[in-house]
């Protein structure tokens, strides 16, 4: 058997590559974005945990500076970096604070979506909250005016009752005592379907009526990590002389 060449015995003799890690967990765009929120706006740098930083306390800012950045900012320049801030104070962010602070960001990043936090904004500008309430549980509940689609809305909830009226027939039968008469559960059915059609619109209009106070209350309580998010890192941030 004739020797190998040496460049062939160098690649045999040289140490496997090293293996690339493979990324878990958390999507990389969603990884980027959270970390670009964490950039301070005065060094551009990322504020990593356990380094000393402060928060910007305005309402709506979300901005987070390593400590001796804000100093330095605010000593120079009299306020926060981010354009349209002109908060003068930020608030130490200790180790619980700054784990506080990534995860609003990651349910801020995860649970809304801009087209969700634009509808939210718009119903806001234009009406309060009571009429919004009342706005939701019109449209739950039917009514005769055709152009609302009530009737539509009356036969869902009429086809609804009826599939669980007879749904919960084998129930009452198991419920009923031995010998009980098939005829008085056969005439028990208009009436829970006449039921089902009241209660369904009042659930309807308490299901949306949750969902959108939910997702109000996470607009309005995220919203300087939106804002982070939104910046991205820069492009919001003033020119500082």
């Amino acid at each position: 058997m004739e020797d190998e060449p040496a460049s062939f015995q160098l690649l045999a003799d040289a140490p496997p590559p090293p293996r690339q890690p493979v990324e878990l967990g958390m999507d990389l765009d969603l990884r980027a974005r959270i970390r670009q929120a964490l950039v301070c706006p005065y060094c551009r740098d990322e504020v990593e945990r356990g380094a000393e930083s402060v928060g910007c306390v305005r309402d709506g800012c979300g901005a987070i500076y390593h400590s001796e950045c804000w100093e330095e900012c605010s000593a120079d320049h009299g306020s926060c970096a981010v354009f349209g801030c002109s908060s003068q104070r930020a608030a130490p962010l200790s180790s619980a604070g700054y784990l506080l602070r990534l995860l609003r960001l990651l349910a801020a990043a995860l649970l809304l979506p801009p087209r969700l936090v634009a509808a939210v904004e718009e119903r806001d500008g234009g009406e309060g909250l009571g009429q919004q309430i009342a706005r939701l549980s019109s449209t739950a509940f039917p009514s005769l005016d055709p152009s609302d689609d009530g009737f539509l809305k009356l036969a869902a909830y009429l086809t609804t009752s009826c599939m669980l009226a007879f749904a919960g027939i084998p129930l009452l039968e198991g419920i009923l005592p031995p010998g009980f008469p098939s005829a008085m559960v056969v005439l028990a059915i208009p009436p829970l379907v006449l039921l089902g059609t009241l209660i369904l619109p009042g659930l309807v209009a308490g299901a949306l009526i949750s969902a959108f106070c939910l997702a109000r209350a996470l607009v309005l309580g995220l919203k300087g990590e939106r804002a982070a998010l939104e910046r991205g890192g820069g492009g919001t941030v003033k020119a500082l002389k």
